[in-house]
Formats: C-alpha cells, structure tokens, sequence
C-alpha cells in the first residue's frame, strides 16, 4: 500500500511544473461538469413547470439557457481539452529530455552492454504510459470525482429521501 502512495507522489511530483496550467484545466472541467448537470434540472422544469401550463415564454427561455450552456460547456471543454494537450506534449517533451541527460551521463560500459532498441523504447513508450496516466488518468478521476459530488447533492436537493 505504501508504494503505491509513494508511486502517486511522484506521478504529482511531475505534473508540480505544470500546476498553475492543471488547476486550470480542473476549473474549466468543473464548469463543464456544473453545466452538464444544468440538463436534468431544465428537464425537470419542462415537464414540471411548462407542459402542464403550456408556457411558452418559459420554454423559450429554457431554450435560449440551453443553448447558451451548451455553448459556454463547449468553450470550457475544449479550453481543459487544449490545455490538458499542452501537459501531456510538454511533459512528455521535459521527460525524454531528462531521460536523455541521463543516458549522456552513463558510463560507456551501460552502453555497450544494452541495445540500443531496448533504450529507444525506454524513451518512446514507456515515458508515453507514464505521461498518460499523470496527464490523462488524473484529470479523468478528479472529473469523475466532481461529477459524483455534484450529483449528490442534486439528488439531495431533490428529494433526500430518495437520495
């Protein structure tokens, strides 16, 4: 258990450069998420509020809400999709660098006695698994986790007891 929280530690450890970018991208996904549970609530006041009394300027104005939710949801998700690109380019691009470093700084004898295949997937695919978990796995459970908590408390906010 103490080694995979040693692992997690270091997987936040890389993304430390990139914080002020991944708070970003985690607000933006917040907005998107806030919004995406705008939906059932409209939902709720069409069949509620305007089928039943056939009000037309109130289904013109949830109309009009939706579409401008889905406009500003689109923006945000496409703000924390760049953003999120930007991490995983860059810190893949900060990794081989410092891969490199070190094979520079190995003795000859490391480099005689592996192949040189066996380096280049070192660089290639297995910084590629590491930069996707940090940069993708990451924003998905913080995304997840807030998309949970939000409907929690909808759920409260409609009916506690059947929450």
């Amino acid at each position: 258990m103490s080694s995979r929280i040693w692992a997690l530690s270091r997987y936040f450890r890389l993304l430390v450069p990139y914080w002020d970018k991944s708070l970003l991208s985690l607000f933006c996904v917040g907005i998107v998420v806030v919004f995406g549970l705008a939906s059932p609530l409209i939902t709720k006041v069409l069949i509620d509020h305007v089928y039943p009394g056939r009000d037309l300027f109130l289904l013109t104005f949830l109309v009009l809400l939706g579409i401008v939710i889905f406009i500003f949801s689109t923006f945000f998700s496409n703000v924390s999709s760049y953003l999120d690109t930007y991490i995983h380019q860059t810190m893949a691009i900060d990794l081989r660098k410092k891969f490199f470093a070190k094979l520079l700084r190995l003795p000859l004898r490391f480099h005689q006695a592996n192949q040189v295949g066996d380096m280049m997937v070192r660089v290639t695919d297995d910084i590629n698994v590491i930069v996707e978990n940090v940069a993708e796995l990451i924003p998905v459970l913080v995304k997840t986790l807030f998309q949970l908590a939000a409907l929690l408390v909808i759920c409260l906010m409609i009916d506690w007891n059947l929450t």
